[in-house]
């Protein structure tokens, strides 16, 4: 008898417990932000799942150091649900791939490394993060940095501008 019970309960019970989500909430690809919500969803201040302003954008004047020749611009665009994609741009463009980065500090002396960005290619590069434009900016002070291409870098920058 017990085991008859124990052969409809379990199964019933490993069910109900699948299908209701368990108690830490949604999850993205099995991943949360551990306040029981998305990863990607609102309400988790301070982490990367805070809302932004969908829309709206920033332009950053990329200037030219130790004459490099090479200055543009960089444009963070928030595209909602806690993403924003960083446009950068460069004049004079290379024929060899890029590093690009946005840093903490400012551009008379960039600190660490806050956000990698995908390599500047043919003069430009797209890279979507998974941070609102609003978190982004409460980060401040904050740079985006340009380097040479990486068989020329040696920790130095090409182009800088500074997010305000």
């Amino acid at each position: 008898m017990f085991k008859k019970a124990l052969f409809i309960i379990l199964p019933s019970v490993i069910l109900l417990s699948a299908c209701s989500g368990g108690s830490s909430g949604k999850s993205v690809l099995g991943v949360t932000n551990g306040s029981g919500a998305d990863a990607g969803s609102s309400g988790n201040s301070g982490s990367s799942g805070t809302p932004g302003n969908k829309g709206q954008t920033l332009t950053v004047e990329l200037k030219e150091v130790s004459n490099s020749g090479q200055k543009g611009t960089a444009t963070l665009e928030d595209v909602g649900g806690g993403k924003t994609k960083v446009t950068v741009t460069l004049s004079n463009k290379n024929d060899k791939a890029q590093p690009t980065h946005i840093f903490t500090g400012d551009c008379t002396g960039p600190i660490n490394v806050q956000y990698q960005l995908l390599d500047i290619k043919d003069g430009k590069s797209e890279t979507v993060l998974d941070n609102s434009l609003d978190e982004i900016q409460k980060a401040e002070p904050l740079a985006v940095t340009v380097h040479p291409p990486v068989a020329d870098w040696s920790g130095k920058y090409v182009a800088c501008g500074n997010l305000q």
